[in-house]
């Protein structure tokens, strides 16, 4: 009976470590297929960049940087670390460029390949391409196969740049605050006098009638309409019914905040108010000047945050890198009676694709945390960085000049 019972074990023990070594196998076979397959494909269809490719697996995602880097990315934030050792620059040994692409991820390998190009002489060039396997658990990559394409330019000798042309290469332009004169607008053509105001509101409700313009785009200047339209033009009250958020300035207070809206005069005399973001669009028919992307970013700005934003003309409209920083402090640990701080700013970086329109895209592109630095504070002592605002709705005008009141 003992030597049925040892007899049964050791044929489980040996049908399990069959079936693991299948498993194996399988696992191995299904990569050696993987790198087969690249070996055997066209490598003229691998001759481009892929910058800031991603890849998941799905479980994460990791993204390709144009140095060769390769980075994992967790709820929009890009690791500090890179999971390769080593660069294009270093496999190839700084020799030409080196182009790069995400191939696949199969067994726990993220398998990505590099290529440079060779120039043997004006007509004739030879491409070095090479397979790497990252092993997403070790973080160790190999090199698992490599290839070579010779190829011959058509024509023979020439000087292909005079024909192909490298494309223009734009670069960004600071988009910075300043006040911009009102030839620097398109205004549609129905438009005679347009304005943006703030009006003052406690605890989100509106305490007084009166306003600030802090916009003004025109075509003629409100002084020089007949002062019946002006009064009628000043006296038109902020309806919080219809407005539907086209901006809100806050102030350093927990209690009082200016809503924004937009104010028109026709060419005919009449009188229309803009309640929405993507009126502005409207306002300028289409955007298409600097000052335009100027005011429609700031319509998207957000609250409480550095921005530093840069702009190019496309085909379409216009790209804006946005840089949002914010300061951050964090609690680390507290003992013996400190509570251990972290103070970071974070660089968050997005870009807007905007068409003349005024349909936009907003695309991520990475975070970054700067000029890190540890402070410590009595237990108990912090400081609450809002606060209440006892001043009354005349003493905040004050503070600001042009009020109208109407």
């Amino acid at each position: 009976m003992k030597t049925s019972i040892k007899t049964t074990i050791k044929f489980y023990i040996l049908i399990f470590f069959l079936v693991m070594n299948m498993n194996s196998y399988a696992k191995e076979s299904t990569l050696v297929e993987s790198v087969t397959n690249w070996s055997k494909s066209d490598s003229r269809n691998m001759n481009y960049v892929e910058e800031n490719k991603k890849i998941e697996d799905g479980k994460n995602t990791y993204i390709l940087k144009p140095d060769g880097f390769i980075y994992k990315i967790k709820n929009d934030i890009i690791s500090s670390t890179s999971l390769n050792s080593h660069t294009i620059n270093i496999v190839f040994d700084k020799k030409k460029e080196s182009f790069q692409r995400f191939i696949s991820i199969v067994n726990n390998h993220l398998l990505y390949s590099m290529m440079r190009e060779e120039e043997i002489n004006c007509d004739k060039f030879k491409h070095h391409y090479r397979l790497y396997a990252l092993n997403l658990t070790t973080g160790v990559a190999e090199e698992v196969a490599k290839k070579e394409q010779p190829y011959n330019t058509v024509g023979g000798c020439y000087n292909y740049r005079d024909i192909f042309p490298e494309p223009i290469k734009q670069t960004w332009t600071p988009l910075k605050d300043k006040n911009y004169p009102s030839s620097a607008y398109s205004l549609r053509e129905d438009v005679a006098y347009f304005e943006l105001r703030k009006y003052l509101f406690k605890q989100n409700k509106q305490v007084s009638n009166n306003y600030i313009p802090y916009l003004s785009i025109y075509r003629k200047k409100l002084s020089s309409f007949p002062s019946k339209i002006v009064k009628s033009f000043q006296k038109i009250p902020f309806d919080e019914k219809k407005w539907t958020g086209l901006t809100t300035k806050k102030l350093d207070s927990t209690e009082y905040a200016f809503k924004v809206k937009g104010f028109i005069i026709k060419t005919d005399n009449k009188f229309w108010v803009i309640n929405e973001k993507k009126d502005m669009a409207w306002l300028f028919d289409k955007i298409d000047t600097e000052a335009e992307v100027y005011q429609f970013m700031k319509m998207h700005e957000p609250y409480g945050r550095k921005i530093e934003n840069s702009y190019k003309k496309t085909s379409l409209g216009y790209d804006v890198k946005q840089v949002q920083i914010e300061y951050k402090s964090e609690i680390e640990v507290t003992k013996n009676g400190y509570d251990e701080y972290l103070s970071y700013q974070l660089y968050s970086t997005y870009i807007y694709h905007i068409n003349a329109n005024g349909k936009f895209t907003k695309e991520f592109v990475s975070t970054e945390s700067k000029n890190r630095r540890r402070s410590k504070v009595l237990t108990g002592l912090h400081g609450d960085p809002m606060f209440g605002d006892s001043r009354t709705p005349d003493e905040i005008f004050s503070t600001f000049g042009g009020v109208v009141r109407p």
